[in-house]
Parts: C-alpha cells; structure tokens; sequence
C-alpha cells in the first residue's frame, strides 16, 4: 500500500500530530492466530504530513500478514519516517492479551540516535 504525503501547512512551527488506529490486526507467524492491537502514531511533522486515508490502508494491509508484534512496529516506523520525513516520530502497539499477557512496544526516531545528540524531545512521554 502506498502512503500519501501532503504538504505541511505549518512548516516553520512545530506542532505534533497523533493517529490511533484501534483495528489493527496481523498474524502471528508461529500460530497463524490473528493478532489484534491499537496502534498510535505520533509525529511532529517535517514537510510533509501524512495523508489520513492512505494510512489507513495501508496499517489495514498487515491483516493478512505473518509478523511479530515487534517487526510490525519497527516496519511502522520505518515506513512512515520513509514517507514523510518526520522531526520526529514514534509508534505504540498495545497488543490483546494472548495467554494471559499484553504486549506493548513502543519505537520511535530518537533511539534512533538523536537522543544522543542533544536534540529536545518534543513527542511527550
């Protein structure tokens, strides 16, 4: 699925925009189970910003795919930042519980390395 940008009605202000997708669903790789999860997208946009519809398409394209709940955030992310080149960016699945544990994993573009650099975090915690 191909994700849509438009552009950044506020580029010189930074300003951060949120997403929650609470349908998302996959497969899980070892069982084949479906997998279900709420997905949240939070980003302080660059240029461009990404288009809603387009998103939605394309988190609804994992249904039918095999993934770990690990891979399909980082997959997430990765894609997004690849998208729209975010200030930055991070990306929560809080994932049902399946035997008796839930699962959330969060990545975001700071560990990527600008936490090292001094860069301010404006996504909040």
């Amino acid at each position: 699925m191909g994700l849509v940008t438009t552009q950044n009605p506020q580029p010189d202000r930074p300003y951060t925009i949120e997403f929650v997708f609470p349908e998302f669903t996959a497969v899980l790789p070892v069982t084949s189970e479906p997998v279900f999860a709420t997905v949240t997208i939070r980003y302080v946009p660059g240029g461009t910003c990404i288009e809603t519809v387009s998103l939605k398409r394309y988190l609804g394209s994992f249904r039918n795919q095999a993934t770990s709940y690990e891979a399909a955030v980082n997959r997430i992310l990765d894609d997004l930042v690849a998208a729209c080149n975010p200030e930055e960016m991070r990306v929560i699945g809080e994932f049902t519980v399946r035997g008796g544990i839930a699962a959330t994993v969060t990545v975001d573009t700071v560990a990527d390395g600008a936490a090292d650099s001094g860069k301010e975090r404006r996504i909040a915690e």
